[in-house]
């Protein structure tokens, strides 16, 4: 039987190819720098929505495992002199084994009891960054790190970089679907909607804790390893809790649970500050005004706005208690 597009895939699909199109023609390198930027925190974003929009868990360590993927890829590639792909595969694995020891101990914490310790993590992250000597390069950072490339062309900016950090985007989407699609999409929506009736169920939600936290925290890696290649450095930044407020924002933004509105999410929010630059001093309070405002317009983000407008029975969350879990 072949898939079809659901009406709101449509939507996503003609809007991000008229951006690309739009890019292509017009665009000029500071553009493709954005573009690159905007993927780079819409892969990280699609592994945040499996923790915060498919459990319902507010964990706040995604930034920091953004960053913890920078550094894990900067030191294999710049201290230890390997090739760079190998900097990002060991960068995927630190991530996932990070969030994978994350999720045994808050498995069985519920709402703000996992968001602080994920808070106290991340903060423990950033100071071991800022204090971890010649190897993180302390305040500083790390530089030269040398950028990805096939044989002798190297992937430093342009639609090149661009494409790569897309190509991430991509491995993300199909990742999220092939662990939150079929059956399991009605256990998240149960653990998430009525924990306890899932548990009388037999529902193992921290098994689907430690299915999603790796998943989610490779996809984290992942983008900040692109993100510290695409740069050429890596500094304790990339750990401050701004990242995270960003992934938040992005993931309420595009819609709680979905990663397209993720993506789309990040497409306007990403580049939103460079637009409002002009302002100056002021343009932290236009971006906070703008943000807020679309809050409070659309509060089931990009993603409710489509699909109340282009309804899909078939693309409707399942009702919490569903009849089988196999």
């Amino acid at each position: 039987m072949t898939a079809r597009l659901k009406p709101a895939s449509w939507v996503y699909l003609v809007a991000f190819a008229c951006g690309a199109g739009g890019l292509i023609l017009f665009g000029d390198g500071y553009a493709w720098r954005i573009a690159a930027l905007v993927g780079v925190y819409a892969t990280a974003s699609i592994g945040f929505q499996l923790i915060f929009g498919r459990l319902g868990l507010l964990m706040l360590a995604q930034g920091a495992l953004f960053g913890l993927g920078a550094y894990a890829t900067a030191m294999i590639s710049a201290h230890l002199g390997l090739d760079p792909w190998l900097g990002v595969l060991g960068a995927l694995l630190v991530g996932s084994v990070v969030a994978l020891a994350i999720a045994g101990p808050v498995a069985r914490l519920e709402s703000h009891y996992v968001a602080l310790a994920t808070l106290a993590l991340a903060q423990l992250a950033l100071l071991a960054a800022t204090h971890g000597g010649a190897w993180t390069g302390g305040s500083n950072g790390l530089y030269g790190v040398p950028p990805l490339s096939f044989g002798a062309f190297e992937i430093v900016e342009g639609p090149a970089l661009a494409l790569l950090s897309w190509c991430g985007v991509l491995l993300s989407l199909l990742a999220a679907d092939a662990v939150t699609g079929g059956s399991a999409l009605a256990r998240h929506a149960t653990i998430r909607e009525v924990p306890l009736v899932a548990a009388s169920l037999g529902i193992d939600a921290a098994r689907a804790r430690l299915i999603l936290f790796p998943v989610a925290g490779g996809m984290a890696a992942l983008a900040g390893a692109l993100q510290a290649h695409g740069l050429g450095v890596v500094s304790p930044a990339v750990l401050r809790f701004d990242v995270m407020i960003t992934l938040l924002a992005i993931a309420v933004v595009g819609g709680r649970g979905s990663a397209l509105g993720a993506v789309a999410a990040a497409c306007l929010l990403v580049p939103l500050p460079e637009v409002f630059r002009g302002l100056e001093s002021y343009y932290l309070v236009a971006y906070g005004v703008v943000l807020l405002g679309v809050m409070v317009a659309l509060p089931g983000g990009i993603d409710g706005l489509i699909r109340s407008v282009l309804p899909d029975r078939s693309d409707t969350l399942p009702d919490p208690l569903p009849l089988q879990f196999g």
